[in-house]
């Protein structure tokens, strides 16, 4: 019988899969929950592809859309209110899939930090940029702790 596993386990970002979900979790959301009316996946998303087929199949489709120039296809199916997040997108994007070997490395980081930390970085710039606009439009009277 299966063991329960303890809350830090579920949450260890050790893991080098736990960006990937992160990422491809982040995609999702936006252009599946951003829409205006109809919250579902719209019928023409790359992203359907994502969940068709075999583990193999879908390993080389998502692989094929984290290329410069497939991704960009994914950033055009963002809403527009989150236009402001493709910035974010590209950042994570290279983060995970950087260029080696004139090709795309699709490899596991043997230290989390090189992949967590230009992650981590990218999610502070965009909160601080959010948070700054925030003040200037409070008057310049934005909150701080």
């Amino acid at each position: 019988m299966p063991t329960a596993r303890k809350r830090s386990e579920l949450l260890d970002i050790s893991e080098p899969t736990t960006g990937f979900s992160l990422f491809y979790v982040f995609l999702w959301v936006i252009i599946q929950y951003g829409q205006e009316t109809d919250k579902n996946l719209p019928k023409t998303s790359r992203l359907r592809r994502w969940y068709a087929g075999s583990y193999e199949d879908i390993a080389d489709i998502k692989g094929r859309h984290m290329d410069k120039t497939r991704f960009k296809g994914i950033l055009d199916e963002f809403p527009p209110k989150f236009n402001g997040l493709k910035g974010l997108a590209e950042v994570l994007r290279r983060a995970l899939f950087p260029i080696r070997d004139e090709s795309l490395f699709t490899g596991t980081y043997r230290d989390p930090e090189k992949l967590y930390k230009p992650m981590i970085d990218a999610f502070s710039r965009v909160i601080a940029k959010h948070t700054e606009r925030e003040g200037d439009e409070k008057g310049g009277m934005g909150e701080t702790n």
